[in-house]
């Protein structure tokens, strides 16, 4: 809507004459969008012996959406006054229960060969957009092995690094990774074992935009056939045309 208004305003400018004014506007503008579309929005997820915390990032702005905050006490009703007993009014005549409609049977979508196709391809596609688009601007995991047993719990801790140690080559390839402290360790004081996870993902306004661009026709796509194989006819059957 800004920039709307500034490309109006650049328009009036230029229509009376004041061209470097009308400039200066038109690189504003374009600054402005490009701020904007350079602003980075995702989520920071937290998980400890507390709980799980998730956080909606937008550039430098951090909305807290999980655990929500407690709810405040109700106070405690007053008891309410005992009411008067009614008289009984007299019994109406009984009427006989009104007819029951039958329900119309709601359209059904034909799945269809083409549909599944089109489907994996938008699949296939979204996959392939964010692949490398999504920065994990943080990530934190630290798990501690723990058991009544040394041994079991000496054979937990490596599994644990085995597993982190697979599984980070996999993240680095789908995600960008900025910065990680990822390790297992094994205590034996306790026999309840620990995880810690720290992690922020944040994705370009503009690499958004060009994810919907690519995405949306495929999508376009199937909402057509899901329309075009759930049409309903008169007698209120699901049309296979």
């Amino acid at each position: 809507m800004l920039t709307v208004l500034y490309l109006l305003a650049f328009v009036i400018l230029l229509c009376c004459g004041k061209l470097k004014l009308a400039l200066i506007l038109l690189g504003v503008t374009l600054a402005l969008d490009i701020l904007i579309l350079l602003i980075r929005v995702g989520a920071r997820l937290t998980l400890d012996g507390e709980g799980l915390t998730l956080r909606v990032v937008a550039g430098p702005v951090r909305l807290k959406l999980l655990p929500a905050g407690e709810k405040k006490e109700k106070k405690p009703k007053k008891p309410k006054k005992p009411k008067k007993p009614k008289k009984p009014k007299p019994a109406k005549p009984e009427t006989p229960p009104p007819e029951e409609k039958k329900e119309k049977p709601k359209p059904r979508i034909k799945i269809t060969f083409d549909l599944v196709s089109t489907a994996l391809k938008a699949v296939g596609e979204l996959l392939g957009r964010l692949r490398r688009k999504i920065c994990i601007d943080r990530l934190v995991l630290h798990y501690t092995a723990a058991a009544a047993d040394p041994a079991d719990a000496a054979m937990t801790f490596g599994y644990a690094s085995a597993g982190v140690g697979a599984l980070m080559p996999v993240i680095e390839n789908i995600f960008k990774v900025k910065e990680r402290d990822v390790g297992a360790s094994v205590t034996f004081d306790t026999d309840q074992s620990e995880i810690f996870v720290d992690a922020q993902l944040t994705l370009a306004i503009w690499e958004i935009l060009y994810i919907v661009l690519a995405v949306w026709p495929p999508v376009k796509a199937i909402l057509g056939q899901l329309i075009k194989n759930g049409k309903v006819d008169k007698n209120g059957q699901a049309s296979d045309q």
